[in-house]
């Protein structure tokens, strides 16, 4: 198991010299290993994570959260798109992405599914929570 660790580990280090990042595509070979050290980490599998092993990781910028990360990134869109647009609402047709996001907020928002730090940061924003007249809104 260690050295399968270890060669796994070689192979996302190449990765991460070779492009930047250690966030390897779905199709990677290394996608199933990678989410195992995350699942680890939480504590949801055999855990055989040391900390060692955790540091080495993250001398790699491994993303521990992706799902956080990828909010946080359409946050930081949403915000500069509302400081120039004074609004949250967006047209997929102008900005598919970003609508995706404000409309899966919303849904989450409706499901209790949104935790209270991140409706605040959206209320910052003066977030719409209910846009009317956007049916190509919808998803």
């Amino acid at each position: 198991l260690e050295y399968e660790w270890e060669n796994n580990y070689l192979k996302l280090k190449d990765f991460f010299k070779k492009h930047g990042h250690s966030n390897v595509p779905i199709d990677s070979p290394l996608k199933t290993w990678v989410r195992t050290q995350r699942s680890s980490k939480k504590g949801q599998q055999k855990n055989n994570l040391t900390n060692e092993k955790i540091r080495k990781l993250d001398k790699l910028d491994f993303d521990w959260d992706p799902f956080s990360t990828l909010w946080e990134k359409n946050y930081k869109d949403l915000e500069e798109y509302y400081l120039i647009n004074k609004t949250t609402v967006i047209n997929k047709s102008l900005n598919k992405s970003l609508s995706h996001f404000t409309v899966k907020a919303r849904q989450d928002f409706k499901k209790g599914n949104l935790s209270k730090d991140r409706i605040k940061l959206l209320e910052n924003l003066n977030f719409d929570w209910n846009p009317k007249g956007l049916p190509s809104q919808q998803s």
